[in-house]
């Protein structure tokens, strides 16, 4: 936490707003999936373009939830059960600090999972400062996933935080997708799939 009470939990949920007004986005349905120990399916799958306050709101009231371990795999099966029940093609946003370090057993079944789903997928790692403090590179690398990385503006964070978010949409964007924020410089978006780079604003 920072000295005005700033959390990453708070930057993430910022991020996931700022993601949502993208044009690119805005034929989607978006529903939304927050992963910890638990995964849970905080909203089904709502047209954008007339529910994007909803969303935002929703995003916005995520609270902390106690120290939380990173189960990205949970997430990533609820995100397939809910792409599967809009026909089984779409598009995955995945925000989380990316710390999978400990938990092989769950990078191993991330892996399969993005496998199986083959879906256009951006893994989005926040984190506390530069550097790779992470594994969504490697996991991008196994997977032919997107993977960009945010670095969250000031140290001191809080322990107790959801550790990500994953956001489903159930249309596909054009290979010129990004995200925006203005009076920032992009950087390269790598997509290990394609070799080709796209651009994110950090915020």
């Amino acid at each position: 936490r920072t000295g005005d009470g700033t959390t990453l939990l708070d930057y993430e949920k910022a991020l996931a707003v700022e993601l949502l007004k993208s044009p690119h986005l805005r034929d989607y349905k978006v529903g939304l999936i927050v992963f910890g120990t638990k995964a849970y399916d905080v909203l089904d799958p709502l047209p954008l373009s007339r529910s994007q306050e909803i969303i935002g709101e929703r995003i916005m009231a995520l609270g902390p939830t106690g120290t939380e371990n990173s189960h990205l795999d949970r997430g990533l099966e609820l995100a397939r059960d809910m792409l599967n029940s809009s026909g089984g093609q779409g598009e995955l946003f995945v925000l989380s600090d990316g710390n999978l370090y400990n938990y092989p057993e769950v990078m191993e079944r991330s892996i399969q999972l993005l496998r199986q789903m083959n879906v256009d997928t951006s893994l989005i790692q926040v984190q506390a400062f530069p550097g790779m403090t992470g594994k969504f590179s490697d996991l991008a690398a196994q997977t032919g996933s997107n993977f960009s990385q945010f670095v969250y503006p000031l140290s001191g964070l809080s322990d107790h935080h959801p550790s990500g978010f994953c956001i489903a949409g159930d249309c596909l964007s054009g290979p010129d997708r990004r995200l925006y924020r203005h009076h920032r410089e992009p950087e390269p978006l790598y997509n290990s799939r394609t070799g080709a780079e796209r651009h994110s604003h950090r915020i």
